[in-house]
């Protein structure tokens, strides 16, 4: 894997692996939000290539029994690209049959014409060609092959950014079931005991046998334990539903800090580049677009049967006269230092979330640190009331309850874990991976 070490701290079976992916996929493929997503990358990837283009036209100039007066005409097109493209004409009438054919293509930033016109007149065919080559002065079909390429980096962008976001979310989904199903389980328990145990405490106060102090802590302590409860049947039952997902966890490296593969960073930096080329074009405002070519023409000489060539050269132009000028050339020079701006501040902000990633993970292995702690410390806790069990020292109440808060720590150091595990993945989105890839790499 390039650059990436992903290695599995758990190992299970294949048919695991091959279950996680499939359901990852679907979960991802499946949302509204994907398929939206997709739906636009589709729409912006979309190329203006092969189409066909057919119609009829049936013109009545007057009705007579023998329909001598109908003209039919079908039109056909075939655009293959923006660059390439056929087109032909079926036209007839009483006595006229015409089939003219025309290819138009570009080669160069030259447009090429050919085209050919058959026709049969009161049973004769006739035919004539002719070539046409021209060129404009400004040819500025590159700003429209920018702003497709951002528009298309942008849709893709956001379709990788829901493919992420979805992955995180089953992610989430499925460690969250089996976690607060595992919490709701040892609560129950727990508090069952607890309230057996405070049943003592309250004959005790009522003896005076312990202070109030002690009693409303106790007291304070179950309630708590009540909530906490409470708060853990209320998160089972809403992340139930994704109890069948399945689940593993792997350990993730760090990748390094490049941004080489945010596909919006890269929208923006063409942006740069468009509106720079459109403030070097800014003569074009005060030139006029020249367009100047030439033809050849075969075809019959006018009253013979015999054909002869006919060159022809032509010039056009178009000149705004009237535009507003000074408005034009400021709102391109506004227009670029927008996009030198927009790129800039992109990349500070950033630069910006990069280190606020850092900041949470470091929280995250600072917390990690004390969740190992508080379990040692249950641990050693669960050690010593263990031995004073298996000596009587101790209710069998008292030992469970010290087994259970083992195992919330126990529980709470999972959790921790699995939140540097989405951290890290959260950090691969944030530079442009694909979460959904880079996981099926590792299950394969």
């Amino acid at each position: 894997m390039k650059k990436i070490i992903l290695i599995f701290i758990f190992v299970f079976s294949s048919l695991i692996f091959s279950n996680m992916q499939e359901e990852i996929r679907n979960y991802v493929e499946n949302s509204p939000e994907y398929l939206q997503a997709l739906k636009n990358y589709i729409n912006s990837s979309y190329e203006k290539g092969y189409s066909l283009s057919f119609g009829t036209n049936l013109n009545k100039v007057s009705f007579d029994y023998d329909f001598d007066s109908y003209q039919l005409s079908v039109p056909v097109t075939f655009k293959f690209s923006d660059d390439f493209s056929v087109s032909a004409n079926f036209s007839a009438n009483k006595d006229v049959l015409t089939f003219p054919v025309e290819i138009d293509f570009n080669v160069f930033n030259f447009d090429i014409n050919l085209s050919g016109n058959f026709r049969f007149v009161n049973d004769e065919f006739k035919d004539s060609y002719g070539i046409s080559i021209s060129k404009n002065l400004f040819d500025n079909s590159d700003e429209e092959d920018l702003e497709e390429k951002i528009s298309l980096l942008n849709a893709k962008w956001n379709l990788l950014n829901v493919k992420n976001q979805k992955v995180i979310e089953y992610l989430n989904n499925a460690y969250y079931s089996l976690y607060y199903s595992k919490m709701y389980e040892i609560y129950s328990k727990l508090y069952q005991l607890k309230k057996e145990e405070f049943k003592k405490v309250e004959e005790k106060y009522s003896k005076g046998i312990i202070s109030q102090i002690e009693y409303l802590n106790e007291k304070k302590s179950l309630l708590m334990l009540q909530k906490n409860l409470k708060s853990y049947e209320s998160k089972k039952s809403e992340y139930e539903k994704y109890s069948g997902f399945p689940l593993s966890i792997f350990e993730v490296n760090l990748p390094q800090k490049d941004f080489g593969k945010r596909l919006d960073l890269k929208a923006l930096e063409i942006q740069k580049q468009l509106n720079e080329l459109k403030k070097e074009r800014l003569y074009q405002l005060y030139v006029p677009n020249i367009n100047l070519g030439f033809s050849i023409d075969y075809d019959y000489k006018e009253g013979s049967s015999d054909k002869e060539f006919k060159p022809k050269v032509y010039l056009s132009f178009t000149l705004d006269l009237f535009g507003n000028k000074k408005l034009e050339k400021e709102n391109i020079l506004i227009d670029y230092e927008i996009a030198s701006k927009n790129l800039q501040e992109k990349i500070d902000m950033l630069e910006n979330q990069y280190e606020q990633f850092f900041y949470e993970l470091e929280n995250s292995n600072n917390d990690y640190e004390i969740a190992l702690i508080e379990k040692k410390i249950k641990e050693i806790n669960l050690e010593k009331v263990k031995e004073k069990f298996e000596k009587g020292l101790v209710t069998e109440n008292e030992y469970k309850i010290s087994e259970y808060e083992y195992l919330i720590e126990e529980y709470n150091l999972e959790n921790v874990e699995f939140s540097i595990f989405i951290k890290k993945l959260n950090i691969y989105s944030f530079l442009g991976y694909d979460l959904l890839s880079l996981i099926e790499e590792v299950l394969e």
